[in-house]
């Protein structure tokens, strides 16, 4: 049985950004990601971004927000996260 049914990717730029955060938190980010998108419906947690990230969403993680595309094949199957930084900086 697969706990999560959507595959989430990590950009060459998410995984720079989580190996720049101490591990404990790095590891408190994976798992939270792990644990949303292990839910049926990955976007009930999730908020649609508007402006110069409009169709993307974004994870609020504590004081971090990861922000996401999922697939065009009408069924969400693959999650890329693109971006996961503090609050004050990820919508500069």
């Amino acid at each position: 049985m697969n706990l999560q049914p959507y595959e989430v990717q990590y950009t060459t730029n998410a995984r720079r950004q989580l190996s720049k955060l101490d591990h404990p938190q790095a590891q408190r980010i994976i798992k939270k990601i792990f644990e949303y998108t292990s839910n049926p419906d990955p976007l009930a947690n999730a908020k649609l971004l508007q402006g110069n990230r409009a169709g993307a969403y974004r994870y609020r993680i504590g004081s971090y927000r990861a922000i996401f595309i999922v697939d065009d094949a009408g069924l969400i199957t693959l999650l890329t996260i693109l971006d996961i930084k503090h609050r004050k900086d990820i919508y500069k």
